[in-house]
């Protein structure tokens, strides 16, 4: 099931400036911060390259309690794979309350169709299938030389995303316990977090500060320990049900890029997100995930926290000379 935000989006940005990545941000009604995305992947022809601003003023309405609920559990950082992303769509409207179609197609008094443009964009992140539909959006070029995205013809050739029919499932992540050397250190670090809290209890009886500040220094202390000495799962254990391919120089790229968008699409529900730098074709991008970052990474052992990046930038050569 897919998680639908053309109804709740009021305007965003989005832009295609490098060859894998697609970002920008949003507007949604019920909240008041926007949320940004960053996903790996391409648009379809006639998206690439381009960069605009969009809105949608038929959405500007007083917020309902749904609204506010559906914006607060979307993911503020949304990171993934790209799906379907096209301008050119064109689908039937019709002049009269959409309530009212079924009635009118009934009596046989339904109004003459018209095409219009429609704005689509899907992507799979942290929550899921997520589908932003929109017709009529206001589109301006944020680049002086591109023209605004038309309802061209569709292309054979675009890029068609992942299956849009199908949602990835969940899945129970396994804790895999490795052993670790005896950590000699923990008496020095013990020490240290005791001075540190002695220092802090004293600037806190200078300041005044209050016992509620008091507790979130302290949970914001055990989630610092948490993540600096918690339990890690490696991200080989969070693909093992999907049926990757192994890297080879010969792969094809289209077969490079859905193996790699499948794999993200999983990672992103545990907020994981990997970048792919100027550099890389997919194949190369496609070879240091699987043999670099897949068997090297971890996330910390309470996945979706917060995001996790990786980038090709660290194994790639050229990026390392500059």
């Amino acid at each position: 099931m897919a998680f639908r935000i053309g109804d709740l989006v009021l305007a965003g940005v989005f832009c295609h400036s490098s060859p894998y990545a697609v970002h920008g941000h949003l507007v949604l009604r019920g909240s008041e911060d926007p949320y940004m995305f960053e996903l790996m992947g391409t648009p379809a022809s006639d998206l690439c390259g381009r960069s605009f601003e969009f809105s949608v003023p038929a959405n500007d309405r007083e917020p309902s309690d749904e609204d506010r609920r559906l914006a607060a559990a979307f993911a503020a950082q949304q990171v993934g794979s790209t799906g379907e992303m096209t301008a050119a769509r064109r689908v039937k409207t019709y002049d009269c309350p959409p309530e009212d179609i079924p009635r009118l197609l009934e009596l046989k008094q339904l109004p003459p169709p018209t095409l219009r443009q429609c704005l689509y964009l899907e992507w799979f992140s942290q929550n899921g299938r997520v589908v932003l539909e929109v017709v009529d959006p206001q589109i301006v070029p944020l680049d002086e030389t591109q023209e605004t995205p038309s309802p061209l013809e569709e292309s054979d050739d675009a890029p068609t995303g992942l299956d849009p029919a199908s949602d990835f499932p969940e899945f129970e992540i396994e804790e895999v316990s490795e052993e670790e050397p005896p950590d000699y250190s923990a008496t020095s670090r013990e020490l240290d977090q005791e001075l540190e809290e002695a220092a802090r209890r004293v600037d806190r009886e200078i300041s005044g500060q209050s016992d509620e500040a008091d507790e979130f220094l302290r949970e914001m202390e055990t989630f610092d320990e948490l993540l600096e000495h918690g339990p890690r799962i490696p991200l080989r254990s969070l693909l093992k049900d999907l049926s990757l391919p192994e890297p080879a120089p010969e792969m094809p790229e289209a077969q490079a890029m859905e193996s790699l968008k499948a794999a993200l699409a999983r990672l992103a529900m545990t907020s994981v997100a990997f970048h792919i730098c100027k550099h890389c074709s997919i194949q190369e991008a496609y070879r240091i995930f699987m043999q670099e970052v897949c068997n090297e990474g971890a996330i910390p052992g309470m996945p979706g926290s917060f995001v996790q990046h990786f980038t090709t930038s660290d194994f790639c050569p050229k990026c390392m000379e500059e």
